[in-house]
């Protein structure tokens, strides 16, 4: 009986910081509004996302590149090739990076993923919200790494990519 009423309580507990979880304001930045699709040729509006540690970000003029990923094994290749290069590596080249995280679950999201993204030492844009990450997202293609290029707001090129090597010659 007592093993039986623990795991109600287990349970009820779950359930509870789960509605919680998922009812708790959505982080994402409003204002992104401007974001229709990605097209080559085509402008891209300026957006602003939160890094892991809640600090803003926005889509520059300068920004060159966007690194793009909707899934936890892209995800982690970049992490991995970033992991490897020196501060400011993203920065000094005018890049950013991108991690739709709208579909994970909002206990998996705060309790394991952001802990873990706060230990990366380069921005890491977040995307929580399923409506703005399906602006960026080419649904075909969503379990590749995505590499849009910019002039000025200018879409120039996006390409996918699947390979540590390819990102590198892609950003390097």
């Amino acid at each position: 009986m007592k093993k039986i009423l623990v795991i109600l309580v287990l349970v009820i507990a779950v359930i509870l910081g789960y509605g919680y979880m998922s009812t708790k304001e959505d982080k994402s930045v409003k204002g992104n509004e401007g974001v229709k699709e990605l097209k080559i040729g085509e402008k891209l509006a300026p957006f602003t996302l939160k890094d892991q540690f809640d600090k803003l970000h926005t889509l520059s003029e300068s920004t060159k590149k966007i690194i793009f990923v909707f899934k936890k094994d892209t995800g982690h290749l970049v992490r991995n090739y970033l992991n490897q290069q020196k501060d400011n590596y993203l920065q000094k080249r005018d890049i950013l990076f991108v991690a739709d995280i709208s579909k994970m679950p909002a206990m998996i999201r705060e309790y394991i993923a952001m802990p873990d993204l706060r230990k990366r030492k380069y921005p890491v844009l977040i995307v929580y919200n399923q409506e703005l990450a399906a602006k960026f997202k080419n649904e075909k293609e969503q379990n590749k790494i995505m590499i849009v290029e910019l002039d000025h707001f200018i879409v120039k090129n996006i390409k996918f990519i699947t390979t540590e090597e390819e990102l590198k010659k892609e950003i390097d």
